[in-house]
């Protein structure tokens, strides 16, 4: 939790450790399995392009304006987003 809060790692790198030592799933999996990984590259693709707004990428996600980055970022660590 300490280098989450002076960022010096994401929350998906923190995910990573944790799940290397206690296998706790990231929550950003859990959002992968629900709505699908296909589903979340075609937001951001059409978010990437301009077509929606991070306000409209939040809403198909699901999630808060504030965690659209986080999604992308693990959604690039998963070697997807075309």
């Amino acid at each position: 939790r300490a280098l989450l809060d002076t960022g010096n790692a994401s929350i998906c790198q923190i995910c990573q450790y944790k799940n290397t030592f206690i296998r706790l799933p990231c929550p950003y999996n859990t959002k992968g399995v629900y709505l699908g990984e296909r589903y979340i590259e075609a937001v951001f693709r059409h978010y990437r392009r301009g077509h929606i707004s991070v306000e409209q990428a939040a809403d198909y996600l699901d999630a808060k304006t504030k965690n659209v980055p986080k999604i992308e970022e693990w959604l690039f660590q998963r070697g997807a987003g075309a």
